[in-house]
């Protein structure tokens, strides 16, 4: 518990020194260099102090959004404000100045708070996700439960690390874009955070789900979409081609958005051109479900079946989210349930996913 407890304090002082690098690179007074990093270490450390001492109630709640998400919420806004009036008495006291907010820089002022939301709601994202992993895979153990279950809740366990494995990537990026928009562009900046919260909110409830429609899945996946738009501009297009019956189709979540972001992450970006990302689906005559996502991209370095080699990327990790995707597909939709690669014409990759008509075991 101690240990666990250093780690998050940790991954919080470095995450606060990030922050106030980009406030020190970005600010009007280059300068004021352990000035603002004082600041962004007051106000990161009173909004995890905040969160922290929300959490026993959200754990006696068993992670209700209903429940967590209010109280999060308010200690983040709580944490932030309260932050940075100890930040004015730390950097007067030690420095004998004002903060860059009590000062009255405008859009540094705005900067600030932006910053101190937008990080604190990250990271107390990341950190609740991580947090109720480690208690269903606490729970998982003392129960013992029979061999389907145990090899459902590893299935949830690969879903949990092919997150964690893709968002760090996509949340960094976000947040860098709001920095750079915030002097030039307030209002696409605020827009921005807006999007990114509207996400999380729907990310969290939809991945608590054992089962979701495939339209929910694809409305998450486009508001993604939506947010990694605005940082690649026209570099980045897509489309859905899904029969509107079969958007009514019931799906284990979070299957279609890791490929789509492995598409983006490996295939769209590398490209200074960009391309395009198309989600098409399909009902064969024997009532399986084919859903493929299609990019025009950089292409992955094999195609095939990702379970068929242990790590086709290891450069970049992309091959291990795929094995532990096709291997959660598996383990909830029994063996009929492939997820395959090849390439695409004239260029890019084809990631095909196969689903039965209903998941392995069901009644």
């Amino acid at each position: 518990m101690t240990r666990r407890i250093l780690l998050i304090l940790l991954a919080t002082i470095a995450l606060n020194a990030a922050i106030g690098m980009l406030l020190v690179v970005n600010g009007p007074d280059h300068h004021a260099f352990w000035s603002t990093h004082v600041q962004s270490q007051v106000i990161g450390l009173s909004i995890a102090a905040m969160c922290w001492a929300v959490v026993p109630r959200v754990e006696r709640s068993e992670g209700d959004p209903k429940v967590a998400v209010p109280l999060f919420g308010a200690a983040i806004v709580g944490g932030a404000l309260g932050g940075i009036q100890l930040a004015e008495l730390a950097t007067r006291a030690l420095f004998d100045e004002p903060t860059q907010v009590a000062a009255g820089h405008g859009v540094m002022s705005l900067r600030t708070v932006l910053l101190s939301l937008t990080v604190g709601a990250i990271g107390t994202v990341v950190f609740y996700s991580r947090e109720r992993l480690r208690h269903a895979r606490t729970r998982a153990e003392s129960e013992g439960w029979r061999a389907i279950a145990a090899e459902r809740t590893a299935a949830q366990a690969q879903l949990q690390a092919l997150r964690a494995q893709v968002e760090p990537h996509f949340l960094f990026n976000t947040l860098a874009n709001v920095s750079a928009l915030i002097d030039r562009d307030p209002a696409a900046a605020r827009g921005l955070i807006d999007d990114l919260a509207r996400h999380l909110r729907a990310t969290l409830s939809h991945a608590r789900a054992e089962s979701t429609s495939l339209g929910e899945e694809l409305d998450v996946t486009a508001s993604l979409l939506g947010i990694m738009k605005r940082r690649l501009g026209e570099r980045l297009q897509w489309r859905f081609d899904v029969p509107e019956a079969l958007r009514a189709v019931s799906v284990a979540p979070m299957l279609v958005q890791p490929l789509v972001e492995n598409a983006v992450k490996h295939g769209i970006e590398p490209l200074s051109a960009g391309g395009t990302i198309e989600v098409r689906a399909r009902r064969e005559p024997d009532g399986t479900l084919v859903v493929e996502v299609a990019d025009t991209g950089r292409g992955l370095p094999g195609t095939g079946d990702p379970a068929s080699a242990p790590d086709p990327t290891p450069q970049d990790g992309s091959g291990t989210g795929l094995v532990n995707l096709a291997a959660r597909l598996r383990a909830i939709y029994g063996p009929a349930a492939r997820l395959a690669l090849r390439e695409n014409a004239p260029r890019g990759t084809v990631a095909r996913l196969t689903l039965p008509p209903r998941p392995a075991g069901a009644a």
